[in-house]
């Protein structure tokens, strides 16, 4: 799976009490945007006069293993004095608070609730977050444009948020999906581990995979899977096939010579997915690239994959092919109808379905 290679940014951080453990201030160059990290104790000693509306997150370490981190996300219109209200709060623990904002007034209510929303359904679904948002967020419909602006800002903070240690956000353009594929064998992490480095070490990272469990496997038990694109009320699509292999726990390879539907017409959005083929080929997780993956049967208005594509997760490869969002587990069949997901329990569970 190839992705466009990112355009490098310059961060600089102050340590304003001149240690990690104390305040933290991180200014992107060339950027408006800024963030705050602050120890609990130093809440109400912090003053800044640039603070405004922007979104924040409460940190507090968990001693369940599973789930080093507990995480609250919020928004205001002044993300300094909300916090200092959620200290006084004995409902909620937290142990160190992010602040996002921009110093120009950029933001406004629409676009923070939309960000609000973004980040609470990233860690409700990450593996290693303990989320403790109860509602999941109450954002408006934004025009593209400001959904750009969001999408940007996301991503500095995400950016921002790794360089300060706090790895878990590194998944950050995953699906929900590849996000379980991916931990589906995640080794233990003790609490002595944990307690070596709080807030800053999050285990196991992306590299991380239970390596006994995937050698002790041999993934060729696994058949080719196949999907049969429906043609009874799609006639232009009579004979289509895509065809997926599993070579690892998070290795699901869409097959070359596999049929993409390529008429924008059959293709579907939801409300978290857009299918159109114009936006994978401007995406920058670049799960597909019409022009460079696969060629284009005019008389048939399709793709054909041209050379294999690796996945993370098992629904990646079929939602590309048939621009719908899908349940990979029970849409990839074999040649006699077992699913991937009876096959995966036939053999054992070697792809940690029930694991994760």
């Amino acid at each position: 799976m190839q992705a466009k290679k990112k355009k490098g940014k310059r961060l600089e951080l102050y340590l304003v009490d001149g240690d990690s453990s104390g305040a933290i201030e991180v200014d992107i160059v060339n950027s408006n945007f800024k963030l705050v990290s602050l120890p609990n104790d130093k809440i109400k000693d912090y003053h800044k006069d640039d603070v405004g509306r922007g979104f924040y997150l409460l940190v507090q370490q968990n001693s369940n293993v599973d789930k080093p981190f507990s995480v609250y996300v919020g928004e205001s219109k002044n993300v300094l004095t909300r916090t200092v209200q959620h200290q006084a709060d004995t409902n909620k623990e937290f142990e160190r608070i992010i602040l996002a904002y921009t110093s120009d007034d950029a933001l406004n209510t629409n676009l923070t609730q939309y960000i609000e929303e973004k980040l609470i359904k990233f860690c409700d679904e990450h593996p290693l977050v303990n989320c403790t948002n109860k509602n999941k967020g109450q954002a408006s419909k934004l025009k593209r444009k400001d959904e750009d602006t969001c999408e940007e800002l996301l991503e500095q903070f995400a950016l921002v948020l790794s360089a300060l240690g706090y790895y878990f956000i590194q998944d950050w353009e995953l699906e929900p999906h590849e996000l379980k594929a991916r931990y589906a064998t995640m080794p233990v992490v003790t609490a002595p581990e944990i307690a070596e480095a709080p807030f800053v070490k999050i285990l196991p990272t992306l590299e991380s995979t239970d390596t006994e469990h995937e050698t002790d496997f041999d993934f060729n038990q696994f058949p080719i899977f196949e999907y049969h694109f429906p043609s009874r009320k799609f006639t232009h699509r009579t004979g289509w096939v895509a065809r997926m292999k599993i070579t690892g726990v998070d290795s699901f390879v869409l097959l070359k010579g596999s049929y993409v539907e390529g008429n924008e017409e059959y293709r579907f959005k939801n409300k978290y997915h857009d299918f159109s083929l114009n936006t994978f080929l401007n995406s920058k997780k670049m799960y597909f690239n019409p022009i460079e993956h696969a060629d284009f049967l005019n008389d048939q208005k399709c793709y054909v994959t041209k050379l294999d594509l690796t996945y993370f997760a098992p629904s990646s490869p079929i939602d590309i092919a048939q621009g719908a969002s899908n349940n990979g587990w029970i849409t990839w069949k074999t040649a006699d109808g077992e699913t991937l997901d009876e096959v995966n329990a036939r053999l054992g569970d070697p792809l940690g379905r029930n694991k994760g």
